[in-house]
């Protein structure tokens, strides 16, 4: 175990991997919630018109 790096990654690797993770899940978020209230723009704009 102690010779298997996967198993036992040191603090600061785990707590940067952790933030980039987290930095891509809330970039993912916003990407998709923008294209929704894009999509919902334009369907809105089509039936106006």
């Amino acid at each position: 175990m102690a010779g298997n790096p996967w198993e036992n990654p040191s603090e600061e690797k785990q707590k940067g991997r952790k933030e980039i993770a987290v930095r891509r899940l809330c970039e993912l978020e916003a990407l998709n919630v923008t294209v929704k209230a894009r999509q919902k723009w334009e369907f809105y704009r089509k039936s106006r018109d």
